[in-house]
Order: structure tokens, then C-alpha cells, then sequence
């Protein structure tokens, strides 16, 4: 009967481990932490292709505020869910990242623009005021102008059914 009680740490243990595996396997690597999360995004103005200065960050959405470039290659193959989500009718701002208008016109000619407001960052200076690293990024905010997903990666079908409507619908 004593030994049995010799086992009950190494249970214990594997119960933890088996408790955070489940846990991390629910849990989709691209959603990241950010101090913008259940925050309003600062005011981002930025230069636009039309012309006079745009401010990507509205006071209320929903909408998503994307960071692509043209030479960006997932951000190519995560283009055609932003046209789906855009005939779904959610707004998406594009934050074009290092990269001249003239080479994402075309991409944009070419493959259809999902995109309502685009505001250029050639330098990369606003991106890296919200804290992103590289394209494509996408901020999730939801009617109230609130921060609630940070997607660091390609968003598909699956992510944006299953986590970003849901948290646009509360």
C-alpha cells in the first residue's frame, strides 16, 4: 500500500502535462499576445495611394487591418480568404509594409482588391509602432474599436470561421 503512494507525484506530473498539452494543442499559434489586445488602436495615419493622408485605425468596426506586401509570398497565398472575407462583407484596411504602390497595384489589379482603405508604409515605421515584425499581420477589431485577435501568419478559411467571426459576432 505504500508504494502506490510513491506514484502519486509522478501522476500528478503527467496529469499537469497532459492538462498543458491539451491546452497548447487548442490554442493557434498564430493568434500572438500584443499589448493591443483589448485596446483601441492608436490613430494610423498614414500617406494613401489616392492621395491626401488616410487613418487606417477607425473609432469602431468591425474590420481587420492586415499588413502585406506584394513580394510577401504567404501573404499571396492568404489573398484569396481576405477576397472571400471581404464578399462576406467585413471591411479590411490594408497596411501595405515596405513595398511601392506601383508593384502591389498590380498584384491588386491582378488578384482583385479585398482591401477598403490602403495606407503605404514604405519603411516600415507604422508597422512597427503596432509591434509587427514582418507580413502578413493581421489586427482582428471587433464593432467597438477594440483589439481582439494579433494574427501573425497566413489567415485561412478555418481561422476566420472558427475564431475571428465568432469574436466579431459578441
Amino acid at each position: 500500500m505504500k508504494r502506490w503512494w510513491a506514484f502519486l507525484p509522478v501522476l500528478a506530473i503527467l496529469a499537469l502535462v497532459g492538462l498543458f498539452g491539451i491546452s497548447s494543442l487548442q490554442k493557434d499559434p498564430r493568434l500572438r499576445d500584443s499589448p493591443l489586445l483589448g485596446q483601441t488602436l492608436p490613430p494610423l495615419m498614414t500617406p494613401s495611394p489616392a492621395g491626401p493622408e488616410v487613418n487606417l485605425a477607425q473609432a469602431s468596426g468591425p474590420y481587420l487591418l492586415n499588413v502585406w506586401a506584394s513580394w510577401c509570398a504567404p501573404c499571396r497565398v492568404e489573398h484569396p480568404t481576405l477576397m472571400q472575407i471581404q464578399k462576406d462583407g467585413l471591411a479590411i484596411h490594408g497596411l501595405l509594409y515596405k513595398d511601392t504602390w506601383s508593384q502591389a497595384d498590380r498584384l491588386l489589379k491582378t488578384e482583385g482588391n479585398p482591401f477598403r482603405l490602403v495606407g503605404l508604409d514604405p519603411k516600415g515605421e507604422v508597422a512597427l509602432s503596432l509591434g509587427v515584425s514582418g507580413a502578413p499581420e493581421t489586427f482582428v477589431v471587433d464593432r467597438h474599436g477594440i483589439v481582439r485577435f494579433h494574427i501573425v501568419g497566413i489567415i485561412d478559411e478555418d481561422l476566420y470561421r472558427q475564431r475571428i467571426l465568432p469574436a466579431l459576432q459578441n
